[in-house]
């Protein structure tokens, strides 16, 4: 009797568990088939949610409020960041928060949450001003030099093809500005020789910021 008394309460809590679980993955389907949203977008969307979960340790979503709202706010700027171990970065909470606000704001439209979530409350999954301020700032990285980036083709002997490859797609870089993404995905048809133009166009397959098509110009630097 025991037996099935614990099984029995095993699976209650498991119900929050799994109907989260089934409220998530409609929530992925609309943002990618109503939304648009790529993978990637969707893969970090998720990660917010389990921050979340963890947090209020796999709570059910309908239990969300305005005081759990505020104190995971509290929470998540005081997390450390697992490799420096300093707290984690404003822009990072900001992120987080904005995605969560998203989908908060989401489920307190669906049925079974109407009643539940108060649109009010999701607002709550905020900032202060002035943190938004420097989340949206951020700091300044540091730029390679000219100089600097001279020095690291220059020390890239061409002595085999994947030597004049490396080297090639270091000065293709600087002179194209280009994302990492886009140049692993670049096919050579994208450039025009005789204009001196390199078409970032998606429509290739090309992996651009937003799926932005991009021209670039080429200009010569000689003295490289």
């Amino acid at each position: 009797m025991s037996t099935l008394n614990n099984q029995a309460i095993n699976i209650n809590m498991s119900k929050p568990l799994y109907k989260n679980e089934q409220i998530k993955r409609r929530f992925f389907s609309f943002l990618k088939e109503a939304e648009g949203f790529a993978d990637n977008s969707i893969d970090a969307f998720e990660k917010s949610i389990l921050l979340w979960q963890d947090f209020t340790k796999e709570d059910d979503f309908a239990n969300f409020g305005k005081q759990k709202a505020i104190d995971f706010k509290d929470w998540l700027k005081s997390k450390q960041n697992a490799r420096s171990q300093n707290k984690i970065s404003l822009s990072y909470c900001y992120d987080n928060l904005r995605r969560l606000r998203r989908f908060f704001d989401w489920l307190s439209k669906q049925a079974g949450y109407k009643s539940k979530i108060n649109p009010t409350y999701v607002k709550f999954l905020k900032l202060s001003k002035k943190e938004e301020r420097i989340a949206i700032e951020g700091g300044k990285n540091k730029i390679p030099s000219l100089e600097e980036i001279k020095k690291v083709i220059e020390n890239i002997k061409p002595e085999s093809e994947v030597s004049m490859r490396d080297r090639a797609l270091v000065c293709f870089t600087l002179l194209t500005g280009a994302r990492i993404s886009a140049i692993i995905s670049l096919p050579i048809k994208s450039f025009d020789k005789e204009k001196l133009t390199v078409d970032q166009d998606p429509k290739l397959g090309i992996q651009t910021k937003f799926a932005k098509r991009i021209v670039t110009t080429l200009f010569p630097l000689t003295y490289l």
